[in-house]
């Protein structure tokens, strides 16, 4: 039998035939599903408590956390794991980059603050208005580094007409 995170017990049984009826895409998942499930599933619920601001977590356990979240396939007869390591770094850069979460002295170690994420929307929600935002800040700041310089037309020459006319 396995523990979901909401402490219902399925088992293996139940899982393969899942595997088998549902096709799960190979593909790398949309960031924004990556960094809503590390909201909902590994941030909110790993967090130490409530007199605490700010937790430090490591690249590592939110990797080994968060593995169950992303279902795997079968190939052969052999499972495969489906989340990757850098999906969970990109996750966190992109954290960082929309100044939710703070990078630590240690590469590899995240500050979380309590809570992460402040809004009376759901969670997916404000994480895809937080990243259209930050998108729309990022596309008017490079065009304040490009200079577009105005299309001029080419001097005409003056002379006469009669080239223009039959002979």
């Amino acid at each position: 039998m396995l523990e979901e995170p909401g402490g219902i017990l399925i088992s293996e049984d139940v899982l393969t035939f899942l595997r088998f009826n549902f096709f799960f895409v190979r593909q790398k998942p949309p960031i924004q599903y990556t960094m809503t499930t590390l909201i909902l599933h590994i941030f909110i619920a790993s967090q130490p408590g409530i007199e605490q601001v700010s937790y430090e977590v490591d690249t590592g356990w939110i990797y080994d956390h968060s593995r169950i979240f992303f279902p795997s396939w079968h190939e052969y007869d052999e499972d495969t794991v489906q989340l990757k390591k850098r999906w969970i770094r990109e996750a966190l850069d992109f954290f960082w980059h929309l100044k939710l979460i703070e990078k630590t002295d240690r590469p590899d170690l995240w500050k979380i603050p309590i809570p992460i994420l402040r809004s009376r929307q759901p969670a997916q929600q404000a994480l895809c208005k937080r990243i259209v935002k930050w998108q729309i800040d990022q596309s008017k700041r490079r065009a304040r580094v490009v200079k577009i310089k105005p299309i001029r037309a080419p001097k005409r020459k003056k002379g006469p007409l009669d080239i223009f006319l039959p002979r």
